[in-house]
């Protein structure tokens, strides 16, 4: 579980930092059609990998964190969500 966690972590920070440098392009050039679609598809496999995140985190703690309140704590802490699954055995 600890390394499917990781790896679903690092998968939805790298997805988050493309995005983001996308969305600076596009703010650059707006007429961009490339660039709003590559930004569109960088966001939604953020978004994807937020969800499973969120999803393997519910699983882990067996229901007892619902999905919506995992997505909830992962959007506002993900730092210390980072740091829990680090601690993890």
């Amino acid at each position: 579980m600890k390394d499917e966690l990781k790896r679903l972590m690092n998968e939805w920070k790298e997805a988050e930092k493309k995005s983001d440098e996308l969305d600076a392009k596009w703010d650059e050039n707006p007429d961009g059609e490339e660039i709003e679609a590559a930004w569109d598809e960088a966001y939604k496999a953020s978004q994807n990998t937020f969800n499973a995140l969120a999803k393997a985190l519910s699983d882990m703690t067996n229901g007892e964190m619902d999905f919506a309140t995992s997505r909830a704590v992962l959007g506002h802490f993900p730092e210390r969500i980072e740091d829990m699954i680090n601690r993890l055995a």
